[in-house]
């Protein structure tokens, strides 16, 4: 069984076709098939695949068991990409957490709930909060003030946020504004400390570990580009930050520690869900 990234996997099928060996692969899975979408890589995927195609449906081809597999969450239109693969389609919406989606308007949080309407208005109830967030005087627009107020909830709760941006300054300003509330909430610098806002802070604190926050800062201060500024603030209070502007190295970092707990709310941008397209090929030798 072996990994590959698209560029790899063209090279090795072309080797395979010039030296008549294809038939020794039994199975090809492709993860992340949507990328055929993709303007800068899915050319290559689709030319790979449509050649497999070809080989696999040629009357001489000894690879005619050659299987493919493909892999998707996000693909329309499954029917259309099944019918040019030949391939049988399996559908599940199975997950093993439930997803809540939750729509921003202005001040107001609406809760989406699929119907059968056909009015997109019908999907949304509204969502009352635990608290007041008005009431809470969260440092931020009044746009990002449910979006930070909800962070900090999920934090008080000992889970992780992951918050998507648009654009790398989005980020950067987004994680900075969800920090400094985690600190004000927690230090109590609110001109008006309600029962409500002070117990906030306190389980926002109470699920921070200082220790691993401590070692994740030390690690990014000894790389060779040393510490971003804004991540050094950020970083304090659990809260980081994922963009294309940042090394490799950074971005590792960050991913290991938003995984591991150390990091508890981490705005990105699609650096983060992309993905990567892995092929793994099953080849089958004959000894």
């Amino acid at each position: 069984m072996l990994h590959f990234g698209s560029s790899t996997t063209n090279f090795v099928f072309n080797r395979l076709i010039e030296e008549d060996k294809l038939s020794d692969v039994g199975l090809v899975v492709v993860d992340e098939l949507h990328m055929l979408a993709d303007s800068g890589r899915g050319y290559l995927l689709e030319l790979l695949l449509s050649k497999l195609l070809f080989a696999t449906s040629s009357a001489d081809s000894k690879a005619h068991s050659l299987q493919i597999v493909g892999m998707s969450a996000t693909i329309p239109n499954l029917p259309v990409i099944a019918s040019w693969l030949n391939a049988a389609l399996f559908v599940t919406d199975y997950r093993p957490v439930p997803l809540t989606q939750l729509v921003v308007r202005g001040e107001e949080v609406l809760k989406v709930v699929r119907s059968s309407s056909e009015c997109v208005s019908d999907w949304l109830k509204p969502v009352e909060p635990a608290v007041d967030i008005a009431s809470l005087e969260i440092s931020s627009s009044p746009d990002d003030a449910p979006l930070v107020y909800y962070a900090m909830e999920t934090l008080s709760k000992g889970f992780s946020t992951l918050v998507f941006c648009s654009t790398k300054l989005g980020t950067e300003k987004m994680a900075l504004t969800i920090a400094e509330n985690i600190y004000e909430f927690g230090a109590k610098k609110k001109e008006k400390m309600t029962q409500q806002a002070e117990a906030l802070g306190n389980a926002c604190r109470a699920n921070l570990c200082m220790k691993k926050i401590g070692e994740l800062w030390t690690a990014l201060f000894g790389m060779p580009m040393g510490l971003d500024l804004t991540l050094a603030k950020t970083v304090r209070f659990g809260v980081g930050f994922h963009h294309a502007g940042m090394s490799h190295e950074e971005r590792l970092l960050i991913e290991r520690a938003f995984r591991d707990g150390t990091i508890k709310v981490l705005c990105s941008t699609t650096t983060l869900s992309a993905g990567k397209l892995v092929f793994t090929i099953i080849i089958t030798l004959a000894f």
